[in-house]
């Protein structure tokens, strides 16, 4: 069978079936190596030959006239070898042509034809030894093979998952069990399928980076707690500040938070260099002048205050207008018993008082 024939075999075979069976992969590769075996024989032989045809053709060109054979004969040094016969295999063409053909060539083609049949004798050999092989495992590969092609697999895939699922289960046990077992969606014990089989090192890494967001977690939540802390720090100064006489500068800083919050945030944004303590400073005052009755308080408490500084006022300075007047009146006596020239002390608290009223 040539080349051509094996190949157009080999078409015709995938055109029956799409996967071929194991007995007819091994058959076709028996044919494709004979015929590759035999093809390469014959052009080495008519290579050999062709080269001595074609020095008999010059020959008769050049006018010699006389055997081929014979002429070789005497061109033969002394002690030449005497020619041998060519293989029996050969036609007797070739073994025309082979005898014409000097000792040394003869001695080339026959040493060729030797080496070529003692290849093709071990391949041959080869492929009845596989054959051999394979007719023993036919059998076994047979319902191995029926079952790869139900999963569009072909035998040879099949068997080397096989193989390597048994190598991972011997040489892993229980994990590569569990590999196996969730390949297939079993459970060891036959049940519902069991959980996904998660790499022991994948488990590890995963545990690694759970705790590294852990730390960054907490670590984030520090200081958010720690800035937090630092507000609430500046807020409660702006809240409990005080002023000189005791009281508070911001007495309705509580009532007013709920307030404060919307004027804080819009603050902040439009003003974030803004310290906390500075930005509840605002919001307290903005807050205080939107709200009606706090405002109202604050204006009472702010007459009040105003009007408690100036009857302080009034009453030192009428205090010291006392003592003046007292001062005055006993310098100006000029006679005793005689009446005072200046005026009287309800008058002089008068004036003082008009005069602060006024102010």
């Amino acid at each position: 069978m040539s080349e051509q024939d094996a190949g157009a075999a080999d078409n015709a075979a995938a055109e029956e079936t799409t996967t071929p069976s194991m007995d007819e992969t091994m058959a076709a590769a028996f044919d494709r190596l004979e015929s590759s075996e035999r093809d390469e024989g014959t052009k080495g032989t008519n290579t050999e030959g062709a080269g001595i045809g074609d020095t008999e053709g010059t020959d008769a060109d050049n006018g010699a006239g006389k055997d081929s054979t014979d002429q070789t004969a005497s061109n033969q040094a002394p002690g030449a070898e005497t020619p041998t016969d060519a293989p029996n295999s050969w036609s007797a063409e070739d073994k025309a042509i082979f005898a014409k053909a000097p000792p040394e060539i003869q001695s080339a083609i026959l040493k060729r034809e030797a080496e070529r049949d003692n290849l093709l004798t071990t391949k041959t050999q080869e492929i009845a030894n596989e054959r051999r092989t394979y007719e023993g495992i036919k059998s076994v590969v047979a319902p191995i093979e029926a079952a790869a092609r139900k999963n569009n697999l072909t035998a040879d895939v099949a068997i080397q998952q096989m193989f390597d699922r048994h190598l991972d289960i011997a040489q892993n046990g229980i994990e590569g069990l569990k590999r196996v077992a969730a390949i297939y969606g079993l459970t060891l014990t036959g049940g519902a399928p069991e959980t996904e089989y998660t790499d022991p090192e994948t488990a590890a890494l995963r545990s690694e980076l759970q705790s590294v967001k852990s730390t960054v977690t907490n670590w984030q939540q520090q200081q958010a707690q720690q800035r937090e802390a630092a507000v609430n720090s500046e807020i409660d100064s702006v809240r409990l500040e005080k002023a000189k006489d005791g009281s508070l500068v911001r007495p309705h800083f509580d009532a007013l938070f709920d307030d404060m919050i919307p004027l804080a945030q819009a603050i902040r944004t439009k003003n974030p260099s803004w310290t906390p303590s500075k930005v509840a400073t605002e919001a307290y005052e903005r807050a205080s002048r939107a709200n009606p009755e706090v405002w109202g308080k604050l204006e009472a408490e702010r007459i009040a205050k105003e009007k408690a500084a100036t009857e302080k006022a009034a009453k030192e300075a009428a205090a010291l207008a006392l003592k003046s007047a007292g001062n005055n009146t006993r310098g100006s006596t000029a006679h005793p018993g005689s009446r005072a020239s200046g005026k009287s002390m309800d008058e002089t608290m008068s004036k003082v008082y008009d005069r602060m009223s006024a102010a």
